[in-house]
């Protein structure tokens, strides 16, 4: 097989996200990718279930795809992280609404401020037992000490999959309809 190489496009680069989409693993039945792109165009949702959207506090919601290789056999690690903004209760309720199914785990959709969304959490070498689900590994909120420090809640997420993350460029599926 030759390689087919790497050509960077001129196209926008910014940091940060713009919201991450989260459904159960369970109900995410399998994502329709594109022979050529690689990328995924649509999903199918088991009935009538949705992503929720989780939105980040001013852009701060990063993806961190990472790649460990040794002796012939590898594997993707992606850390997503968000920062779910001031302490409040309904950010706690929600919190806790996600730990109670997060055994279970998630496939995430996490929209960038470049207009790129990523699929973490799902691949094409396990589509059936699940073992690449997104789950949540930590937590962490913060007061803070003085009054023009903003208070916050920063919720990491993991996912260990056996190829890389492919990007989505179809609807997705939400309460009300889709975007």
């Amino acid at each position: 097989m030759a390689l087919l190489g790497l050509i960077q496009e001129c196209t926008n680069n910014s940091g940060g996200g713009t919201g991450l989409y989260l459904a159960l693993r369970a109900d995410v039945l399998s994502f329709t990718m594109d022979a050529v792109t690689k990328e995924y165009t649509g999903v199918t949702m088991d009935g009538a279930t949705d992503f929720s959207l989780y939105v980040p506090e001013e852009y701060l919601l990063s993806i961190k795809p990472g790649l460990e290789s040794k002796g012939g056999a590898h594997k993707f690690t992606t850390t997503v992280e968000i920062d779910l903004g001031k302490l409040r209760q309904t950010q706690m309720t929600a919190l806790q609404e996600l730990m109670d199914s997060n055994a279970c785990g998630y496939v995430g959709i996490i929209a960038l401020a470049n207009d790129v969304r990523w699929v973490v959490g799902y691949d094409e070498k396990d589509t059936v037992d699940y073992k690449n689900k997104l789950k949540i590994t930590t937590g962490a909120g913060d007061s803070k000490q003085d009054l023009m420090d903003p208070t916050n809640f920063i919720l990491t997420l993991v996912a260990v999959q056996r190829e890389a993350i492919h990007t989505y460029t179809g609807l997705i599926p939400i309460a009300g309809g889709s975007i």
